[in-house]
């Protein structure tokens, strides 16, 4: 059986995300404990960033189901991530990026960010 967290699937779903959201979702899912702090402060900044932006969001529409269906399949192989918060914060930026509701959207990237600050911290 293949595995969820591998750069397949990373790039099958960067894909989908608007040009603006790629980079931050890569450092997100690439984000590790043993990363550098700088790598570590970049991928939070870059998710700040975004739930702060006043751009327009577009995700084709055709993606919105896949994009739920992948946050869906994020969290179900969590053990497969670094740990569970990690695999929430990729799950959540995936739903952020699925919503067409611009202060639930928000939400979820807020989200997003706490858990990703939260699972350098802590351990499953």
């Amino acid at each position: 059986m293949p595995y969820m967290y591998n750069d397949e699937n990373r790039e099958y779903m960067a894909s989908m995300l608007p040009d603006e959201w790629r980079d931050t979702f890569r450092a997100v899912w690439n984000r590790r404990p043993e990363s550098s702090d700088s790598d570590k402060a970049e991928a939070t900044k870059k998710l700040i960033d975004l739930a702060l932006s006043k751009r327009e969001h577009e995700v084709d529409p055709e993606n919105v189901a896949e994009l739920n269906f992948s946050s869906a399949m994020v969290v179900l192989n969590a053990e497969e991530f670094g740990s569970t918060k990690h695999a929430l914060a990729c799950s959540y930026l995936l739903k952020a990026a699925a919503c067409d509701n611009p202060t639930e959207r928000r939400r979820w990237l807020e989200l997003a960010e706490v858990y990703l600050r939260v699972s350098d911290r802590t351990q499953d």
